[in-house]
C-alpha cells in the first residue's frame, strides 16, 4: 500500500462519511467511534507538508460536523474485520469521484476573528446614500436586516427559517 496505515485509517473514514454524505449533511449530533486515536490529532495538525490526496480526504471529511469518539480496539473489532475481507465474487470497488469536494468547497466560510466594525465604515458605496429618499433607504435596509437576521438565525442553530405563505 503507498499509505501507512493512520492514513489509511483517515482514508477509511473520508470514504464512510463520503459514502452516507446524503444521509449525514444537516445532522446536528453525530458521533464517529474510530478505534484510531491519532484521526483527531491528524485532522487538527495535518502533515507540515501533506499530498494532495490526503488534503482532499481532510477537506472532505472536515465538511461534516461530528464528534470523534475513540473506542479501544479490544471494542471494536466487527469494522475492523469488514474492511479487512476479501472483495467477493462479481463485487468492484467504485471508482475514485472526488468533483462534489470541488462543487461544495467554496461554500465553506470560517469567521473571522479580527473583524472590527471599523472596517464597515470604510465600505465605500456605488451611489451616494445621502442622495436617495429617507423612506427607500430605510426600506432597503429593513429588508436587508431580515435577510442577515434570518440567516444568522439558520447558522447558528441549523433550524430553517419561517416563510410566509403564499396565499398571505
Amino acid at each position: 500500500s503507498r499509505y501507512s496505515q493512520p492514513k489509511l485509517e483517515l482514508y477509511g473514514l473520508y470514504r464512510a462519511l463520503r459514502h452516507f454524505r446524503l444521509y449525514i449533511i444537516g445532522v446536528k449530533v453525530l458521533h464517529v467511534e474510530v478505534d484510531a486515536k491519532y484521526i483527531k490529532g491528524m485532522l487538527n495538525e495535518p502533515d507540515l507538508q501533506p499530498n494532495a490526496a490526503i488534503n482532499r480526504w481532510i477537506q472532505g471529511i472536515l465538511l461534516f460536523d461530528f464528534e470523534l469518539i475513540h473506542v479501544p480496539a479490544t471494542k471494536f473489532k466487527g469494522p475492523d474485520a469488514l474492511s479487512r475481507r476479501e472483495l467477493g465474487k462479481g463485487e468492484i470497488i467504485e471508482p475514485e469521484d472526488d468533483s462534489w469536494l470541488d462543487e461544495i468547497a467554496l461554500y465553506a466560510a470560517t469567521p473571522r476573528s479580527d473583524y472590527r466594525d471599523t472596517q464597515l465604515a470604510q465600505v465605500r458605496h456605488p451611489y451616494d446614500v445621502s442622495h436617495l429618499p429617507s423612506s427607500v433607504t430605510f426600506a432597503a435596509l429593513v429588508d436587508q436586516e431580515a435577510t442577515l437576521s434570518d440567516i444568522y438565525h439558520y447558522l447558528t442553530t441549523l433550524q430553517s427559517p419561517t416563510f410566509p405563505s403564499v396565499n398571505a
